[in-house]
């Protein structure tokens, strides 16, 4: 969140005329900014003060990864493993992170830099560590569902798409619940 704090404060002061060389000092004299900065961080300290409390190691939530077969690579590297994977939940999982990667550049291209800052950083984070849940990873990241709520508005047909679309894909996460399948995670 800091990035996005910090790019929405930049776009804000360019926006109302300030120039790249007054920028600097124009965002260090600005509170509210500086509180919002420090402010965003606070969530993940806290988590990590609480896991070296409790089990002696504040980054236990990144070698929690190994249990999963998660480890840190290159998110086009991850990506491009999963779409060869023989096993058909990667490849599924690496197509959903595509959809989510073009999301990102349909915000961005759409000029809500902010949103597709944020929903970027929220794809590609966890892409490092594999495709592993990418659904997930995308349906929980809000901007998407106001970008596509905004493109089937006023278009019926795009509308009925979306609608057959979500349908499809509740039947196939029920059918994947109660069968056991992976591809959910």
């Amino acid at each position: 969140m800091v990035l996005v704090i910090v790019l929405h404060a930049v776009l804000v002061q360019r926006g109302a005329g300030r120039g790249w060389r007054e920028l600097p000092m124009a965002l260090a004299q600005d509170g509210r900014l500086l509180f919002g900065i420090a402010l965003a961080p606070l969530g993940l300290f806290a988590y990590m003060a609480w896991l070296y409390l409790g089990v002696g190691d504040a980054l236990a939530f990144m070698r929690a990864q190994e249990a999963w077969g998660r480890y840190l690579d290159w998110p086009w590297l991850q990506l491009w493993e999963g779409l060869t994977s023989s096993f058909l939940a990667y490849v599924i999982w690496s197509i959903s992170a595509i959809v989510g990667l073009l999301l990102v550049a349909l915000l961005l291209a759409r000029r809500r830099f902010g949103e597709g800052l944020y929903c970027g950083l929220g794809l590609v984070i966890p892409l490092a560590s594999g495709v592993l849940s990418m659904p997930r990873f995308i349906a929980g990241q809000f901007p998407f569902c106001l970008l596509i709520a905004q493109m089937v508005s006023g278009r019926l047909w795009l509308a009925a798409l979306a609608v057959l679309a979500v349908t499809v894909l509740g039947y196939l996460a029920a059918v994947g619940w109660l069968s056991d399948i992976s591809y959910l995670t």
